[in-house]
Formats: structure tokens, C-alpha cells, sequence
């Protein structure tokens, strides 16, 4: 394979069709690229911002690549001026290949197009991060109330959702601290939100648990 560096001794190249066999390293698509029965399954890790940090590719459970997201953001307005994604390809020995730069972008926030670039990733980042802790309060909803269902569990939640509903908008779109700020606000002896008490982590309710989401 072509490559800055010898792809044989990469977990990669036994997978790699042979008619992509004289494709560049950082050229190599997951999905179209490979044998045809071979797939690889992806692992994303999310920083507490929305942002991906990682990307990990398994060949069944043994890694075999993974991208790296960097993220540089502007102080003031915390909107992204910078995002670099580099691949790594995991050695025979299980070790890391070098970087190789895949993607780079600089965003030049005083021009119209970046702006509204840079604007549309926050909303992506803070819709992960409402979805990743909806996904997770239903969890421990359910190991709270074993014999619930699922939908139960959907239902048990969801008028505090509608409650918050318009601040849970502003968040997202705009970064706005109303659901936050609600949530400060709830008294767990009297709330009739009990599920709130729950813990999510040993010490941690599930009211610290929505808190520390917001909180990045």
C-alpha cells in the first residue's frame, strides 16, 4: 500500500479490498473501501461540551483505527474557530501508528457563511448533550424501578420535560441557563419530581447529575 509508512504492519491492511491497495493511508473509506464482508463498528466517545473526542474502529472487538477531534473555540462566544480530525491506525502490536491529518477547518467567525458554521455546530453539541442525559435519566429510572417498562419510565419523566420545555429550546439554540437555573431551583423534599432524588453515581442525585451536564 501506499502510505507514509508501511501499512502491513497495521491491523488495517488485512482488511482493505485489494483493488484499494494502492490508495494513500489517509484516503482508506470504512465503509466503502474494505473486503465485502467485512465492517467495522464504531465506538464515539463526546466530551461534556457535545464535541466528539474520539472515534474508535473495531473489527469485531479488536481495534483497528481510531480518529482523533481537536477543537479549538473562541473565549468569548465558546463557538468553534478551529476543528482538526486525525487518523491512527492501531499497529499489530496493538500500539499507535503515528497521526495523520485527515480534516482541518478555520472557522473565520467574522464572515457570514463560518459564522453560521460555527453556530449550527453548538446547536449540534448541545442537542448530544440533551440527548445523552435524556438517555440517561431513563436508565436510572429503570434500575431505580425494575419492574418499570420502558414506556413507563417515558412516561413517569415526560411532564418535567414538557415543564422545561421551552427552556430546554433556548439551550439548545441559543446557550441560555433557564432549564439550568430550573433545575438549581428544584427543592427535593417537596418536588414532586421524586425521581430527582435518584441516584445517578454513588453521592451524586440525579438533579447533580442534570446540573453537571449543563455545566461544561
Amino acid at each position: 500500500m501506499t502510505s507514509e509508512y508501511d501499512l502491513d504492519d497495521y491491523k488495517i491492511s488485512s482488511l482493505v479490498d485489494n483493488m484499494y491497495n494502492d490508495f494513500p493511508c489517509n484516503m482508506i473509506d470504512f465503509k466503502r473501501h474494505l473486503q465485502p464482508d467485512k465492517a467495522l463498528n464504531k465506538k464515539i466517545t463526546m466530551g461534556a461540551e457535545g464535541r466528539p473526542i474520539k472515534s474508535e474502529y473495531f473489527n469485531g472487538s479488536d481495534k483497528v483505527a481510531i480518529i482523533y477531534f481537536t477543537f479549538q473555540e473562541d473565549a468569548n462566544s465558546g463557538l468553534v474557530t478551529d476543528r482538526k480530525e486525525e487518523l491512527v491506525y492501531i499497529k499489530n502490536d496493538d500500539t499507535e501508528g503515528p497521526r495523520i491529518l485527515i480534516k482541518h477547518k478555520i472557522y473565520d467567525l467574522t464572515t457570514v457563511g463560518d459564522g453560521v458554521l460555527a453556530m449550527e455546530e453548538r446547536v449540534m453539541g448541545r442537542t448530544t448533550i440533551i440527548n445523552e442525559m435524556k438517555a440517561t435519566i431513563l436508565a436510572i429510572l429503570q434500575t431505580n424501578n425494575p419492574t418499570f417498562t420502558t414506556i413507563q419510565c417515558i412516561g413517569l419523566v415526560k411532564p418535567f420535560w414538557d415543564e422545561n420545555d421551552q427552556e430546554l429550546r433556548d439551550f439548545i439554540d441559543l446557550g441560555t441557563s433557564g432549564f439550568k437555573d430550573a433545575v438549581v431551583a428544584v427543592d427535593l423534599n417537596t418536588t414532586s419530581y421524586t425521581w430527582l432524588s435518584y441516584l445517578a453515581a454513588p453521592g451524586v442525585t440525579t438533579k447533580d447529575y442534570i446540573i453537571g451536564k449543563l455545566t461544561y
